[in-house]
């Protein structure tokens, strides 16, 4: 079982960057064939936000539109916080297609992921 063990990488390292305007949505098609997988995507994603500002993250199956959250605003769908230099582990969507979906204050901020199994 995923969940009991170490994170065991079972891909290449991507870096993505979000929008290079602050603010604006950005939704990437991941490929199997760039993570040098030819199956499936495996159950978990490691992840770091290697710039200065937080960055929304979602994983999803097609394209979608995230937002930065708003006090009291109910404003679409909302993605995990990543939090500046802090490595984070997440159960992805199954399917064969990966969109990841990113938003950040600041303009191009670089993240890593690698896909695999564990926590």
């Amino acid at each position: 079982m995923a969940g009991v063990m170490s994170f065991a990488p079972q891909s290449n390292t991507i870096q993505l960057q979000t929008n290079g305007v602050a603010s604006t949505a950005n939704s990437t098609q991941i490929s199997l064939a760039n993570l040098g997988l030819t199956v499936t995507f495996p159950p978990q994603i490691w992840i770091v936000n290697a710039g200065g500002t937080n960055i929304f993250v979602s994983f999803t199956t097609a394209t979608t539109t995230i937002a930065l959250p708003s006090a009291g605003a109910g404003n679409g769908k909302l993605g995990w916080l990543l939090v500046p230099n802090v490595v984070q582990t997440f159960t992805l969507p199954t399917g064969q297609t990966l969109w990841v979906n990113d938003i950040s204050t600041g303009t191009s901020i670089p993240y890593y992921f690698m896909l695999g199994e564990g926590m």
